[in-house]
């Protein structure tokens, strides 16, 4: 059998994503395709299910995926995206392309037949609603939205095409021949049946069981039309409903067209939310009730593509130009599933879900995988241990990694991969549990049992009753649950699941925090598995004890694989100040010696490719490339970042040690709004001058990417748990506990707070909200003091500062 032929074009060529859900509609594109470019370039990767079809219509190129065969529905649609994402980097914008059930409304003067076409399209939805996915308001469900307003090139074709069609007919019939005649083994099943067999019976009236076709329904139960002078589709604009299910039900079809003001349904488009910038394209080949059959599927599959290809036609040339990747947007759909689940349950719901604990993982999750390179660690979920892990209940698999290697992420990688099967079963759950060296919230045994139970607490959209009963009986008595109590709940809550993953990541940096607690919380994580159906994946740094709980465990190592580091490198060369995007010769030996030299550590990867980046010309890239690195390589890619700061100006480079300075020694994790304030209290100053605040994306460009934002909590920290180690007893901060000392004295002598606390609330906390640090300053500034003083060379130095601060009783 011959090889098929390659494209001749690279995969970062292709813009359009074309999906489709059955392989009549992934021929029906094809038939449409201009000209046919064969197989891709770069080969998918071996986790990519898709099956790809490369051409072009008109000035565009354009990718086509077909979803694995039967397999359809939301979470297959939006596992096919993102693998077409990573495979296809530079696609702009998306079609969803295929068949779907319309919803006629004739007392609305609503007439769509079969064979039309539907574009999803409306202001308030973005086109597509979820019928069995919302909110309860008033005591009213209202659906979600799951897509934002098409991006502008694709709203801007879809203004002219409607336009267009205000002054001649559409092009979807001449679309449909066109394709029938460049393929002739097409006509015998993708040509216009004949209207006769399109028949919409009374909603109540159901069909007669026996032959697929409706020759033995009641001709008198048919629903009166005027007859169409021709066979041209009609294009309609409006709502698609999507959903998880097959709709059969006339009575359904049309209370979801009530509720939700939709003209079409169809099963993947919910899959697709909200960030994939895409339209919905459904032709109609059945009406959503039970006389649907499969005799209009092909030709509305070609109808719906043949629209497709008109609308392509409308898109400028240069409309792409700005616009950012779709797989730049892809993951931020965690953001919003958070947001859009938390609107999903009852306020009552969601008091009960807080009142177990506020400590949610989910924003952790999201935040990781942002960060993560596309395509990466696929060598993990393709394992044999994995695989094994995930089909057989009552495993555990312990995965432990050098620092930096990337245990994290691959934490947030598994979550992802198991909340997509999750989808699927509402009796399978994914629990995440991400230890912090330094947590936003309390990561106590008990905080982090309480977080499990919540996780698990909504089953589908309901919370389970014995959580209910639970809170309801503490409400009552205002008590809390015990440790006992919390134990047994967990563990009945578990068992009503047919299946739990519960992935718990950096064991190292909470046995570091509280080694007693890490040891109750793995014995009660067992102890739970023995009695229900739950898996765990850990991961941490080699630690002897940490190891020893889990001998008997299938073992798997996290080490940072040279294809994924590759993947971070090559999105990384174009930001090179030594532009060598000219130099394959020299970006080849980036790769090489970044991949050799990294040696299964992601961490010193990254932080050897932010040296090499502001290599200001080749020669400079060349020699960094081939100078030593030692034998602690994290440690001498830290001092090259610290080089780097030294060498800035001194007023950056000043502002870049004191941000270093408080995260590595604050006491708590500060958010960026004590920070800011820090760093703009000027020593001697009465009053806080709002023009010293840096902003923050100059903190971080300034300390080189040793620092990180997490928006979702508002905290500013390290990058890693290994940049602490590198820069406590650094020479870099050998004053810091005295510096801290003096800036938190500073800021509680502020003339505002010379009044005292004020008895007034209001008063109080709006103090609180213009002056963040306050707080921590009040409560931490003895400690840091005490540290300072602890050091003799230190002492004298700050001995004044702390008298004149004694001595002001009204700031005390």
């Amino acid at each position: 059998m011959a090889t098929p032929e390659k494209s001749p074009f690279a995969n970062d060529e292709y813009t359009i994503g074309w999906i489709c859900a059955l392989p009549i509609e992934f021929a029906a594109a094809k038939g449409m395709m201009d000209e046919e470019h064969g197989e891709p370039q770069t080969p998918p990767a071996g986790a990519d299910n898709n099956s790809y079809f490369l051409g072009s219509m008109g000035k565009f190129k354009i990718v086509v995926a077909c979803l694995p065969l039967h397999q359809s529905g939301p979470s297959v649609a939006l596992a096919a995206a993102k693998e077409m994402l990573f495979t296809f980097p530079k696609i702009r914008v998306g079609l969803l392309v295929g068949i779907g059930a319309g919803i006629p409304d004739i007392n609305n003067d609503l007439d769509i037949r079969l064979g039309d076409v539907v574009i999803g399209s409306s202001p308030k939805s973005g086109g597509v609603v979820v019928y069995n996915f919302g909110k309860i308001r008033n005591g009213t469900f209202e659906s979600l939205p799951v897509l934002n307003r098409p991006p502008k090139s694709l709203g801007t074709a879809l203004a002219k095409l409607q336009a267009v069609h205000e002054i001649r007919e559409n092009m979807v019939a001449h679309y449909v021949e066109e394709m029938l005649v460049k393929h002739p083994l097409m006509r015998k099943n993708y040509i216009h049946p004949d209207q006769s067999s399109d028949r919409l019976f009374q909603a109540n009236y159901r069909h007669v069981s026996g032959p697929k076709n409706c020759n033995k329904c009641e001709a008198s139960q048919h629903v009166e039309r005027e007859p169409r002078l021709d066979e041209n589709p009609v294009i309609h604009y409006g709502t698609i409903a999507s959903g998880s299910m097959v709709v059969r039900d006339a009575a359904i079809r049309d209370e979801i067209r009530d509720r939700h003001g939709a003209i079409c349904l169809e099963m993947e488009a919910a899959g697709l939310m909200n960030d994939f910038p895409c339209v919905v394209i459904r032709g109609i080949a059945n009406y959503g009730d039970s006389h649907k059959n499969d005799r209009w599927q092909r030709f509305a599959a070609a109808a719906a593509a043949g629209c497709a290809k008109e609308l392509i036609q409308h898109i400028q040339i240069n409309a792409f130009d700005g616009e950012p990747a779709a797989k730049d947007l892809v993951y931020q759909v965690h953001d919003e599933v958070v947001k859009i689940s938390s609107f999903a349950t009852t306020e009552q719901t969601r008091q009960i879900l807080e009142w177990l604990t506020p400590l949610d993982f989910d924003s952790s999750h999201s935040y990781h995988m942002r960060v993560i390179e596309e395509g990466t660690g696929l060598w993990l979920l393709n394992s044999p241990e994995f695989t094994q892990w995930m089909s057989r209940p009552n495993q555990t698999l312990f995965c432990p990694g050098i620092p930096g290697a990337g245990k994290t992420c691959i934490s947030a990688l598994v979550v992802e991969h198991l909340k997509m099967k999750a989808q699927e079963n509402p009796g399978i759950q994914a629990c995440c549990i991400f230890c912090s060296y330094q947590p936003s919230h309390q990561q106590s045994n008990v905080d982090l049992s309480l977080s499990l139970l919540r996780q698990l607490a909504v089953k589908g959209s309901k919370l389970l009753a014995n959580i209910e009963n639970m809170h309801k009986r503490h409400s009552q008595s205002r008590t809390r649950p015990t440790v006992a109590e919390i134990e047994s709940e967990l563990l009945r809550t578990a068992r009503s699941y047919e299946m739990i993953y519960i992935v718990i990541d950096a064991l190292d940096e909470y046995y570091i925090s509280a080694p007693g607690e890490l040891h109750s919380l793995l014995t009660q994580l067992f102890n739970l598995q023995k009695d229900a159906p739950v898996n765990i994946f850990a991961t941490s740094r080699f630690n002897s004890e940490i190891s020893a709980r889990f001998d008997g465990c299938m073992t798997k190592e996290i080490k940072a694989q040279p294809d994924d580091i590759e993947k971070y490198i090559n999105r990384k060369l174009p930001g090179f100040l030594s532009k060598i995007s000219s130099c394959p010769e020299v970006q080849q030996s980036v790769r090489h010696e970044v991949v050799k030299r990294a040696d299964g550590m992601f961490l010193l990867a990254k932080r050897h490719i932010e040296h090499l980046m502001h290599c200001p010309s080749r020669g400079a890239l060349k020699k960094a490339l081939l100078s030593p690195y030692g034998q602690n390589s994290l440690e001498k890619a830290y001092q090259q970042t610290i080089t780097r700061i030294e060498s800035q100006e001194e007023v950056c480079f000043q502002m870049a040690r004191s941000t270093l300075a408080w995260l590595t020694y604050s006491r708590r994790p500060m958010s960026a709004k004590e920070l800011q304030h820090a760093l703009g209290t000027q020593h001697g100053k009465s009053e806080l001058d709002p023009d010293f605040l840096p902003p923050l994306e100059i903190i971080d460009a300034l300390c080189a990417g040793l620092v990180v934002f997490d928006r979702n909590s508002g905290i500013i920290r390290l990058v890693h748990y290994t940049t602490k180690e590198f820069l406590i007893g650094n020479h870099l901060l050998q004053n810091a506990e005295t510096e801290i000392t003096k800036i938190a004295l500073t800021y509680l002598s502020f003339d505002c707070f010379s009044s005292g606390r004020s008895p007034i609330y209001e008063e109080y906390a709006r103090r609180q909200q213009e002056y963040p640090l306050y707080h921590y300053a009040a409560q931490n500034w003895t400690s840091h003091a005490y540290a300072a003083l602890a050091k003799p060379n230190e002492s004298e130095k700050l001995i004044d500062y702390l008298l004149e601060f004694l001595n002001k009783e009204s700031n005390l």
